[in-house]
């Protein structure tokens, strides 16, 4: 019996710790979703960030990470990750567990200005609290010191590692199946108390409804709070400026956004919940449909920022609009306000401009002039034009009445040019009620095509006018080239932002403690051309896009006196002509669409119109009736064209060419009488001359040439005696007014094929003679008894090019030549004077400028590049230059201009630039 006792009692010993190791090893923990540890007070939480991608693929590849941390000085955070990295992986259970499971972080505001991140790892479904933490502090003995305490029933473990493990300093606990780390060791026991509290963010409604909608196969997953999205700025703004973003509080309630990591940009895509019973502001829109916008066509280009809303149903919106401000503590003042003016005037404000607003309202932020809210031009784009003006100007009527005022104290004319001019109207006192309409009915307003404009000032609704007039508005400017991939064309609400020059618009409401990080960011943010938020309404729910597109390029902003966009890129060098009614300058260009125009000197198109073709060589100005009245004569490969200065042709015109022309044409008038003779050559190789009013002169009776002619014929005059050169591919013929050959050259030379003759008088022979470059590239001379020489031997390209003129200004002209990426300037003695090169070559000939009779020098161009360079006679280079352009380019002056010249110059972008050089 005894031993049968003592086998029963040894057997039930044995069986109990059978059970307890079994049942040890198969110890579960009650796993916790990551969402029920969150503090309530996160001000953003992502799920699920794809370890994987960002160890290989962001801080390895990516551009972006790459050239913020090289241009902000952040290597040594580049270098914390990676060692972190590498620290962590060396314990494979726990790297396995990081990107198998994804690793989920939240965001707090600790203190006024310090934004704390709590990392959560989940582990439940590998093991117990107790295996992960012993595996945890197992890694963590060996580089670092631990003090453990109880919180709530949990070991918390405070941990200092030692000098090198990253990060130094962090708290972390184990429970319910996560993993819960911070700097912050007061979060890590929020976390805890949140994890064992019956309340959570599990139980939100708002955020259950968008995280159903949360995707898979994202790079993270990202939940916005936007009752306390305002925190996310506190690091950054004044206390003042953070009352401006306090309204994001009163936004919506949850976001979610799925984060997609390109290479030049970071998407944010997703859904995002807006409540009535919260009086969210979002919610306004719920019953709107996204509007296409169309409105960014009249915004000015260079816009800091601006905020878009597109509203389908105004009725249904303004009640809704109505009952939001009610709650707004501002508003009461607003509201008496307005009573009071509707009971003066019988002026209701809202619902006089919802009574003309179509479905588009923006506020613009300009670039350098706008510095407050209040200073934010605001664009009303109206149904009728008519209508709204005269509505506004009925509520002026109704306030000079009353008042005994005219309504020129009131009006402002800006006098664009002298057929150009727009009215611009001041709102009286009582007009500008307080609170949020304060900002809406801005001081001054006028009207432009069919929007009402509103600004703070005649001069800032002038440069808005004058950039419309000048097509530069925000379509046009190259920031919406790069961001309208990312641009929706409908939305409710739009925010678009420049993010350096918005800190810049920020001013003194930046924090001053982060004033110095923020301008080691400055190279960065300038390689950021915009940030785009859209929200679409989606029955319950909002669609919401954010975009930050990168670039790795800098676009400098040209400093002209203005920008003139036209249909396509400048072809010409832009051609400074006369205005016979004005004296003044005037501008005539041609685009790669054979599209002409006339230009004045404000940069307004005065006209334009197609032609048949690209127009060869030069325009020249006739005065065609010999009445002091001038017009533009050209030519195109099928025709020839006189145009008048309102952009309509001269009678007879065009005049269609019998063959196709093979030259610009030549324009000769001999004694300067205004008996003007034209030549063109021909594809059937004969040169033909013509009158002004396109008929064939009888008396010109040259044959043919023995191979095509491309050059323009050319007319000198030595002493009494004229002459006409003419080369095709193969010889030169000097010939007189009739054809007839003056001069027969005794050697045959073959002219270069980007370059004519020019006349050297020749002062130390006494001999003139005709200069150019053979297609060798060697300079050689033509003299009035045909003896040929050459004057320099050189191998030069076959698209070279050469001109001369006298630089130092001691009768005898220097040689200029241009080859590839090279311009040099030689005497007649052969000596080199100077040499200047560009980067990817000089496609286009250079141009001699004389300023003065002393100050001479040369523009050349970098087309590829789009560069302009003008040189100094001494080979310097001057102050300011290159300069952005993309054509070869005219200097001259414009009456009333500041500077003391104007250069036009085409640009790559499709803007013909006007800049100043003193």
């Amino acid at each position: 019996m005894k031993k049968v006792v003592i086998g029963g009692v040894f057997a039930l010993v044995i069986l109990g710790l059978l059970a307890l190791i079994v049942g040890k090893r198969f110890e579960h923990t009650d796993v916790a979703e990551v969402i029920e540890a969150v503090p309530s007070d996160a001000v953003l939480l992502v799920e699920d960030l794809d370890l994987v991608f960002f160890t290989e693929n962001v801080l390895k590849e990516n551009r972006m990470w790459i050239d913020f941390v090289n241009t902000t000085g952040r290597l040594t955070l580049d270098s914390l990750l990676q060692v972190a990295i590498g620290q962590w992986s060396a314990s494979d259970d726990i790297w396995n567990l990081l990107l198998k499971e994804g690793l989920s972080l939240s965001l707090h505001l600790q203190g006024k200005e310090n934004l704390v991140p709590l990392f959560y790892l989940p582990y439940g479904n590998h093991g117990s609290d107790h295996d992960f933490e012993q595996m945890l502090t197992g890694f963590l003995d060996q580089v670092g010191m631990m003090n453990d305490r109880k919180y709530e029933g949990t070991n918390l473990y405070d941990v200092s590692g030692k000098p090198g493990f990253v990060p130094g300093r962090f708290t972390f606990a184990c429970s319910n199946g996560l993993w819960m780390v911070s700097p912050s060791s007061l979060l890590v026991e929020e976390a805890i108390r949140t994890l064992h509290s019956d309340v959570n963010l599990s139980g939100d409604k708002d955020l259950e409804l968008v995280r159903k909608t949360a995707g898979r196969y994202v790079h993270a997953n990202v939940y916005l709070n936007y009752s306390k999205l305002p925190d996310l700025f506190h690091p950054l703004l004044s206390d003042a400026k953070m009352r401006d973003v306090s309204v994001l509080a009163r936004l919506a309630q949850w976001g979610e956004l799925d984060l997609d990591v390109k290479e030049d940009a970071l998407l944010f895509n997703g859904m995002t919940r807006a409540t009535s019973e919260d009086n969210d502001f979002l919610d306004l829109f719920k019953s709107q449909s996204p509007v296409k916008m169309e409105i960014h066509q009249i915004m000015p280009a260079g816009a800091t920022s601006f905020l878009h809303m597109g509203i389908s149903d105004k009725g249904v919106f303004l009640d809704r609009f109505a009952s939001y401000l009610a709650s707004s503590e501002s508003w009461a003042g607003t509201r008496k306000g307005m009573e009071a003016l509707k009971k003066d005037y019988g002026v209701d404000l809202l619902e006089g401009l919802v009574s003309v607003m179509d479905d588009e309202v923006a506020w613009i932020a300009l670039e350098g002039i706008t510095r407050e809210k209040n200073e934010e031009v605001l664009i009303l784009e109206t149904k009728s034009r008519s209508e709204t003006r005269e509505l506004m100007l009925g509520w002026l009527e109704a306030y000079l009445q009353k008042n005994a005022f005219d309504m020129d104290s009131y009006r402002t004319v800006y006098q664009l040019d002298k057929q150009t001019s727009f009215p611009i109207y001041t709102l009286p006192e009582p007009f500008l009620v307080a609170g949020g309409s304060g900002r809406l009915l801005n001081r001054h307003f006028t009207f432009y095509e069919n929007c009402l404009l509103f600004g703070p000032s005649v001069d800032v609704l002038s440069r808005v006018i004058y950039q419309n007039v000048l097509h530069k508005t925000f379509v046009s400017d190259p920031v919406h080239k790069e961001i309208s991939e990312y641009l929706a064309n409908r939305s409710n609400i739009t925010q678009f932002i420049r993010p350096y020059p918005y800190l810049e618009y920020l001013g003194s409401g930046i924090n001053e403690s982060a004033r110095k990080p923020l301008a080691d960011t400055e190279l960065f943010l300038r390689r950021i051309p915009g940030v785009v938020i859209q929200y679409s309404a989606e029955d319950e729910l909002f669609y919401q896009s954010v975009a930050f597109r990168y670039t790795s390029q800098i676009k400098e902003k040209a400093l002209t006196v203005w920008e003139s966009l036209l249909d396509s890129a400048v072809t010409m060098k832009p051609v400074l002509v006369q205005n016979h009614v004005t004296g003044e300058k005037e501008i005539f260009v041609q685009d790669a669409s054979n599209k002409i125009y006339l230009i004045n000197s404000t940069g307004r198109v005065v006209w334009s119109q197609f032609v048949d073709g690209p127009i060869l060589g030069e325009v020249n100005q006739v005065d065609f009736f010999k009445n002091g009245k001038l017009q533009y004569l050209f030519n195109t490969k099928e025709q020839m064209h006189l145009i008048d200065r309102n952009g309509n042709y001269v009678e007879r015109y065009p005049v269609k060419f019998r063959v196709g022309a093979t030259s610009p044409l030549a324009l000769f008038d001999y004694d300067k009488s205004r008996n003007y003779r034209i030549f063109v050559a021909g594809e059937d190789r004969q040169i033909y001359c013509y009158d002004i009013a396109g008929k064939l002169i009888p008396g010109w009776k040259f044959g043919k040439t023995e191979s095509v002619v491309n050059a323009a014929p050319q007319h000198f005059r030595v002493q009494t005696r004229d002459f006409i050169l003419v080369h095709d591919q193969t010889r030169v013929y000097v010939l007189d007014r009739q054809g007839k050959e003056r001069v027969k050259p005794r050697q045959r030379l073959v002219v270069s094929h980007n370059n004519g003759f020019q006349l050297d008088m020749n002062i130390r022979e006494e001999r003139p003679r005709w200069i150019t470059t053979d297609t060798a590239g060697n300079i050689s001379c033509i003299y009035l008894d045909g003896t040929v020489s050459i004057l320099g031997q050189q191998k030069l390209g076959p698209a070279h090019h050469f001109l001369m003129d006298d630089l130092d200004r001691d009768g005898i002209p220097e040689f200029i030549l241009a080859d590839g990426k090279d311009l040099w300037v030689r005497t007649q003695d052969g000596k080199t004077l100077f040499s200047f090169s560009v980067r990817d070559g000089i496609q286009t000939p250079p141009d001699v400028y004389k300023f003065s009779s002393s100050d001479i020098k040369i523009g050349i161009t970098d087309n590829n590049r789009n560069r302009i360079y003008l040189v100094n006679s001494d080979g310097s280079l001057y102050e300011g230059f290159p300069l952005e352009g993309s054509t070869r380019f005219s200097i001259g002056y414009f009456a009333g201009s500041d500077s003391r010249f104007n250069l036009i110059v085409g640009s790559a972008n499709n803007f013909l630039y006007n800049y100043s050089i003193e």
